[in-house]
């Protein structure tokens, strides 16, 4: 998580390449700058491009990730 979020609560959202949402993780906490995520199971999900979008609830801010599977 970026170092200049707090400790908040997030929500993760995980989207295929047309756009739609295929895993969604809410209301999890994470320490902000030092923590990772480890447990975002994407097994059920076919090999491909993703995009991951963590956001912290309390401040609004939003962080885009690519992910290959």
């Amino acid at each position: 998580t970026p170092s200049s979020w707090s400790n908040n609560s997030y929500t993760i959202e995980v989207f295929n390449v047309s756009g739609q949402m295929v895993k969604s993780l809410g209301d999890f906490d994470l320490g902000g700058g030092s923590q990772e995520i480890k447990d975002l199971n994407l097994g059920m999900l076919p090999s491909g491009m993703y995009v991951a979008v963590l956001t912290n609830n309390t401040q609004k801010r939003k962080k885009t990730f690519k992910v290959v599977k």
